[in-house]
């Protein structure tokens, strides 16, 4: 082969054209067809056609060079219901499968119903009564004449670990002595029926305070009762009493079951109890948030809990009554004479940080109220800025003044923010 000249290659390569790509992406084999064809339509042979893009191959995906036959069929066990709409006489069809898992939940009314609770279970959950145990059917209903609300941690908390297994998986031995709330200072707590605890003032105590506890991954126990003698983590003994009192804060327990919360009646912590009796501030009517308790004792309430609480989970001590007094004397309440009556008013925080947290979807500020709010901060906040300016140029031969004029700003600031 010769040798060819650099300068030719160059040249060759530089006049090298890719040649114009046709609208023609498909094209007739080869022979099948003529260009001068008029019955095209008789010519079978029309549909071999050939791609005219000039693409490699495409890579071969599998290895397997027969189909997989996959055999589809129905589920034997699904049938045809027929099921007709009541306001419009429309009828459809739907599959059905007979052999699924008949769950039966707890009946469920809403905090703002009207009308009697429920009183009995309804005829498809009475036909099952016969498939559970008796007697833990009996001592379940029991526990409810004991006392009427229950949490399902607490009611569970009362059998041994066999039987907690096999509450837990009849799903509807709860559901036959019991119904539940969607909503309110009741939600899903377990109450007994023709029992309505709206209109009972007693059944504050079984009120529920709730908090989340997601992040603290170390101490959350899993979801399954273990089974008797094993432990719910690797690695750790056997402790037979571990769940047994898991509904109960003292504030010097810490207990593995933070998510479901504590009812009122389950918190024996000194302090605690002696706010969750107080007579002074109660509603005559149960309230959807805080039930029959006044906004701020519930919220005070709330808070003590939570500083306790949160003291035993992360920092693994004992809270004393002293660290809570802040929060005991956050949002005093005075007494006041209108009309010659005295009233106990509750004083509202000024601070923007409580503010911030009232700001829910519940007893949310106005919008005047928070508009005029924001007003009186931004005045005195001129106020404080204009007052701050004339100290400086009375004192400004003062440095030690100056300094101390600075300082007092800086503190201004910080308690604004």
């Amino acid at each position: 082969m010769s040798r060819l000249d650099p300068n030719e290659m160059v040249e060759t390569v530089r006049s090298f054209k890719f040649a114009k790509e046709l609208e023609d992406y498909s094209i007739p084999v080869a022979g099948t067809i003529t260009s001068n064809s008029t019955d095209i339509t008789s010519d079978e042979s029309i549909l071999q056609m050939q791609s005219n893009l000039r693409l490699p191959p495409p890579p071969i995906f599998l290895r397997s060079t027969l189909p997989l036959h996959y055999n589809y069929k129905a589920n034997p066990f699904s049938v045809v219901q027929t099921i007709t709409n009541e306001e419009t006489g429309e009828e459809k069809q739907r599959l059905i499968n007979k052999t699924r898992f008949k769950g039966f939940g707890a009946l469920t009314v809403d905090f703002h119903d009207i009308g009697p609770v429920p009183s009995g279970v309804t005829e498809a959950m009475e036909a099952q009564r016969g498939t559970v145990s008796q007697d833990l059917l009996q001592r379940c209903a029991e526990l409810f004449v004991k006392r009427p609300v229950w949490s399902r941690v607490a009611l569970l908390n009362q059998f041994s670990q066999t039987e907690r297994r096999e509450i837990f998986n009849s799903k509807v031995m709860i559901p036959l002595v019991s119904y539940s709330f969607n909503d309110g200072p009741f939600r899903d707590m377990y109450v007994r029926f023709g029992y309505d605890p709206r209109k009972d003032i007693e059944a504050r105590f079984y009120q529920r305070v709730s908090f989340r506890n997601a992040a603290n991954q170390v101490r959350r126990r899993a979801g399954v009762v273990p089974a008797e003698g094993k432990s719910s983590h690797e690695g750790e003994q056997p402790r037979p009493h571990l769940f047994e009192m898991s509904h109960v804060f003292d504030g010097k327990t810490m207990q593995h079951e933070v998510g479901p919360g504590f009812q009122l009646c389950d918190i024996h912590d000194p302090l605690l109890e002696r706010m969750i009796h107080d007579t002074s501030e109660l509603r005559t009517e149960c309230h959807e948030r805080d039930g029959f308790y006044t906004a701020a004792a519930m919220d005070r309430i709330k808070a003590v809990l939570r500083r306790k609480l949160y003291g035993l989970i992360e920092d693994g001590r004992i809270v004393p009554d002293e660290e809570c007094a802040d929060i005991l004397a956050s949002n005093p309440v005075v007494t006041k004479t209108a009309g010659g009556t005295e009233i106990r008013v509750q004083v509202k925080p000024k601070n923007r940080y409580t503010m911030r947290r009232r700001n829910k979807a519940l007893n949310a500020m106005a919008p005047e109220e928070l508009a005029a709010a924001r007003l009186r901060a931004a005045v005195r906040k001129q106020e404080r800025e204009a007052a701050h300016s004339g100290g400086s140029q009375k004192d400004k031969g003062d440095d030690s003044s100056e300094s101390e004029d600075i300082y007092d700003d800086e503190q201004d600031k910080d308690k604004e923010d």
